[in-house]
Formats: structure tokens, sequence, C-alpha cells
């Protein structure tokens, strides 16, 4: 099990066999609309980060989550992850919202048979959470275990 990082410093001993920083991978995070995010994916890449974190344009007829099924499709194509953060749902102005997006973007990568990741993505190691904490969190947005723990070895 790794997680990933966004911080230099040395992160706290939290039961991962190894902890990244972002900088080792090839990770473009989310644009602001969805006509933004299907112009990144076709990038070189291999995390599309946060799709839903910049995305702005919900109704309540609508819930745009940076995600559809021609995103999810280009993604499976390139095999090109898409990265869920801990971080940005630690960081929310609507935690309901980011849950709700976050749940709706698990199905259609369920779906499309699209590679997920779940990391703390964390900015400072005050916001690093352990293994076990990121599973729960798999679990809670609709990953079962043993998708949550695929979800949680990645590798380069």
């Amino acid at each position: 099990m790794i997680d990933i990082v966004k911080f230099k410093e040395k992160p706290f001993e939290l039961g991962f066999k190894k902890v990244y920083n972002i900088s080792e991978f090839k990770i473009v995070e989310g644009g602001k609309s969805l006509e933004d995010n299907r112009k990144l994916i076709e990038r070189k890449m291999s995390i599309f980060l946060s799709p839903e974190k910049n995305i702005n344009k919900n109704s309540v007829k609508f819930l745009d989550t940076g995600l559809n099924h021609v995103i999810c499709k280009i993604a499976t194509d390139r095999i090109i992850a898409i990265g869920i953060s801990f971080s940005s749902l630690l960081n929310s102005e609507n935690v309901s919202l980011t849950l709700t997006k976050l749940r709706y973007n698990i199905k259609l990568c369920k779906k499309y048979k699209t590679k997920i990741i779940i990391g703390s993505f964390a900015e400072n190691m005050f916001e690093m959470r352990s293994m076990k904490d990121l599973m729960a969190f798999g679990r809670v947005i609709g990953l079962n275990e043993k998708e949550a723990k695929e979800a949680l070895n990645f590798t380069k």
C-alpha cells in the first residue's frame, strides 16, 4: 500500500510500504469545467487528479462532477488513473457536495473500468491519513474492500 503527498518534508510513518511525492508522477489536476477536463485528459499523464475539485456549475437538476463517459473511456484506453484526493475532501467548503461528486465519479469509473487511485495527496504532514483511514474513505465513496485495496496499491 502506498500514499502520495504534495509536501517535501519527511512524512509520518502511518503503515504504508512507501510514501511518494507528487513530483514522482505525471499528474494533471482537474480544470474548471467539463470541457477543460476533456482537453486535459488528452495530455500524457499517469494520474488525472481530482476532476471534481474546481467545478462550481451545479444546480438542482444537474451535478457537474468533472467526469463523464467520454473522459472515462479515454482514461481507460490510455491507461490513465483517476486520482481521488482525501485532502480535497478535508479542505472542501461543502463536504456533502464533494462526497456526492466523488461517489458519482466512482460509479462512472467502475462502469467504464477506469483505474482509480486513492491517496491523501496531503499538502502538509498533518493532512496525512493512515492506510486504514484511506481504505474506509474508499468504502464511503462506493468501493468495496478489494477495490479500495487496489486503489491504494498503485505502482508507477
